[in-house]
């Protein structure tokens, strides 16, 4: 009776503290909690397979997936009401479910365990090719959800709805394994031979759990694209699913107060490893999520062999519940309990429910806002160009004062998401350069009397963090701007959420056409660089006067930053394109090998080949070729042609053969280059680099990159004046006029106008010479302003 009574205790204070979270936290510390209730609702499905019916999943993350793009289709697609999607996603997902249920239904042990693991990995896959349905690569975006109750924020009506579905979802599981069904996925469980002889249809149970497990991994999948407001493929990685069967081990597998401590664990455990290690090491930080998850997978793999998962004897399993109940009748401290016992005492109503009710308060109140939101990310907070406590609220008094959001009388944070690591990670470097001009910046005046702060944060290059990471930056740490976001999808991703908030999208680093030709639409985006078409237009032009007869191949990669590219190539060679470009071979973001693209494209009877990748493939491209012995005519797109990653290249492929003669272009000052050694901007340039970025390589153009738009925004934010405002930002970037920015070639201007958002529009055309390891210029500036259309 006591027991029962606490119990009930503690559901009460648990049911208050999580209606608390949303009217005490602040909105991204909401929305984070609301992340862990998806994720608790995922691991909650996942028990009942792999805890109550004994069936071993590697590949839930799928079903995830599914329900995530249920829900995008119908929203984005059919116009569906977001909340209608929910139950379709259940649907859609529990018949497939149940598919593969019948399918896998002879499946046990690891052999079961394998074909969940293909599951997980290929369906990411599967949904990348349906292009028409899914977006293929570039995802779907969704509209942000609104409260429709008066009084509530956004955020705490969509933490409130997660909270009203996972505490039904968890009622509901509650009710089925106190019923006939629960207790019939026990005796399967515990010994599938001695289940059926007491009359149970072993096949149907099996069946019925996968489904139903399936239905709530939709559903977590459904909430998860809502909270997004975009779904990708990218979200959804194999490594996903570990982390869920992680969770529900730790949290307690067999449990359902587990899944609740699995959620929590998965969204912030590595969050607060990171935090932890900060202090100590900023590399040490980068590798806590990952190492967090491995070290909890090793508990899983612990688990999995005490309790024989990988063995498909009958009765294993119930073999090791005797001997956990003999142990727990006896008292015996010799009787040595399993890993999976011991995580089992936390089972318990009163221990379980009191560790919610004391981990849900401390995120809540404590959460400081590291990457979340989706699978655990490697990202840590970076560097700031200020210190910390520069950033608190402005002091009293004073000449400045505190005129917009993340704008106080001494500071202003500006904020970005950058590549530091996966697989355009050499594009990292432009933050950290940008960075290191801020500071020189604010050692020589700053802006108007105020330091600029910098942060910038590890997306991976993946648009699926690139989302969660920018409503951090935007809700939580509260940044006047953004600055620098790298990558054509990542920042197409958040360019709604952004303009939708007011927050000015400065300076995005990709070259892509929307971004200067939708300014009206997206008033608050704005770019820098020239676009990618433009370039296209000056090799297209290029090529028709000195080589109209070419046969052209192109490997690009197949996003819209590739594909951007590839169609200005086809703009300008107009009614001749379909009789020059004789094959185009297209790459996904991280493929590790490009041999058999290159191949095709040689055996198509290309003579002229066309590179749109980002570095590290652009390197592969080159090699290949060369590997292959195909000499062809190169034309390699600008962001991936710096002097380092050419001389990567032919490093790799062992001749001078495989670089010499490439065609690209240049529009900023070049530090490789031996004649520019005087040039003021270089010397300056130099001097930075050696005071606040002294491990940065001083022969990659990308750190000139990385400055040169650092000192366009410390111009900018000059001109916008003392009372700085978002406002006044977007009306000086709006009317911008630049013509002495000393990392560019002298003469050409950065120019914006009320009707025209093209920032640069000429580029010198460069020959790279392996005689001196450097670009030639071997043209006049060509200017390409007024020929690009879009779309």
């Amino acid at each position: 009776m006591r027991s029962a009574v606490r119990a009930n205790i503690v559901l009460v204070v648990i049911a208050l503290v999580a209606l608390g979270v949303p009217f005490i936290a602040s909105g991204f510390q909401t929305l984070e909690v609301a992340y862990a209730l998806i994720f608790a609702i995922a691991i909650l499905g996942l028990n009942v397979l792999t805890g109550f019916s004994g069936q071993i999943s590697l590949g839930h993350g799928a079903f995830l997936a599914i329900g995530a793009f249920t829900t995008a289709i119908g929203v984005h697609s059919l116009r569906v009401p977001y909340l209608a999607t929910i139950p379709m996603a259940a649907l859609v997902c529990g018949i497939l479910g149940y598919a593969i249920g019948l399918a896998a239904g002879r499946l046990e042990g690891i052999y079961l365990g394998l074909a969940t693991f293909a599951l997980g990995v290929a369906t990411p896959d599967v949904l990348k090719k349906q292009t028409s349905l899914t977006g293929g690569v570039k995802g779907i975006t969704l509209p942000p959800i609104t409260s429709p109750v008066a009084g509530l924020s956004d955020d705490q009506f969509f933490y409130l709805l997660c909270l009203a579905i996972a505490a039904g979802l968890f009622v509901l599981a509650a009710n089925i394994l106190g019923d006939r069904t629960g207790r019939a996925w026990r005796a399967v469980r515990d010994g599938e031979l001695a289940a059926a002889a007491f009359g149970v249809n072993v096949g149907y149970y099996k069946t019925l759990a996968f489904a139903i497990s399936a239905a709530y991994a939709g559903v977590a999948g459904s909430l998860y694209g809502l909270a997004t407001a975009f779904v990708s493929t990218d979200a959804f990685p194999f490594q996903l699913s570990i982390a869920l069967l992680v969770g529900a081990v730790v949290g307690g597998i067999g449990t359902i107060g587990g899944a609740l401590i699995g959620g929590l664990l998965t969204e912030f455990l590595p969050i607060y490893a990171q935090q932890l290690l900060l202090p100590l090491s900023k590399d040490l930080a980068n590798a806590a999520p990952g190492a967090v998850q491995g070290i909890l997978l090793l508990v899983v793999l612990g688990v999995a062999r005490a309790e024989r998962w990988v063995s498909a004897g009958p009765g294993t399993a119930a073999r090791a519940r005797t001997r956990r109940h003999q142990c727990r009748e006896r008292s015996n401290p010799k009787s040595r309990l399993s890993l999976r016992e011991e995580l089992s005492i936390v089972g318990t109503p009163s221990v379980r429910f009191a560790i919610v009710a004391a981990t849900s308060l401390a995120l809540a109140a404590c959460s400081s806002g590291a990457p979340s939101g989706g699978a655990p990310s490697g990202g840590a907070p970076a560097p700031t160009s200020a210190p910390a406590a520069a950033t608190a609220a402005p002091a009293a008094g004073g000449a400045l004062t505190a005129s917009d959001v993340g704008v106080t009388r001494d500071t202003i944070l500006i904020g970005a998401t950058v590549p530091l690591s996966g697989p355009a990670a050499a594009y990292g470097t432009i933050a950290k350069a940008s960075d290191a001009y801020f500071h020189y910046a604010n050692d020589n005046g700053g802006i108007n009397g105020r330091q600029i702060s910098y942060k910038y944060l590890d997306d991976a290059y993946n648009p699926a963090q690139t989302v969660p990471l920018t409503k951090q930056l935007v809700e939580q740490d509260q940044v006047f701007i953004t600055f620098g976001g790298l990558g054509t999808q990542a920042q197409t991703s958040v360019r709604d959420y952004l303009n939708g908030k007011k927050v000015p999208q400065v300076f995005v680093a990709t070259g892509a056409t929307t971004f200067a030709a939708e300014f009206e639409k997206f008033p608050y985006t704005f770019g820098w660089q020239p676009v990618y078409q433009g370039e296209s237009l000056i090799y297209s032009q290029y090529i028709m006067k000195n080589t109209p007869n070419a046969k052209i191949g192109v490997i690009y990669q197949n996003d819209d930053y590739g594909q951007d590219y590839l169609d200005g190539l086809t703009k300008g060679l107009g009614s001749k394109a379909s009789e020059m470009i004789v094959d185009k071979e297209p790459n996904d973001v991280g493929a590790p090998d490009l041999s058999s693209q290159i191949l095709k494209l040689k055996n198509s009877g290309a003579d002229t080949l066309f590179v749109f990748e980002t570095p590290s493939p652009a390197i592969k491209s080159l090699v290949a070729a060369f590997q292959a012995g195909w000499h062809p005519t190169i034309y390699l797109n600008s962001v991936s042609a710096p002097v380092p990653y050419v001389q990567a290249a032919q490093k790799a492929a062992g001749d001078e053969a495989a670089v010499n003669g490439i065609l690209s272009v240049e529009y900023l000052k070049d530090p490789a280059d031996s004649g520019q050694a005087n040039d003021p901007g270089i010397q300056l340039y130099k001097q930075v680099m050696g005071k606040y970025y002294p491990d940065g390589k001083l022969e990659d153009g990308f750190n000139v990159y990385g400055m040169a738009t650092a000192w366009s925004l410390v111009d900018v934010l000059k001109k916008a004046g003392p009372n700085l405002t978002r406002q006044a930002v977007v009306d000086t970037l709006t009317n911008l006029n630049e013509t002495e920015n000393p990392f560019m070639y002298t003469g050409i201007p950065i120019k914006n106008s009320p009707t025209d958002h093209y920032s640069i529009t000429q580029e010198f055309l460069a020959k790279y010479d392996t005689s001196v390891n450097d670009y030639k210029p071997i043209s006049q500036p060509l200017d390409v302003r007024g020929q690009i259309k879009f779309p």
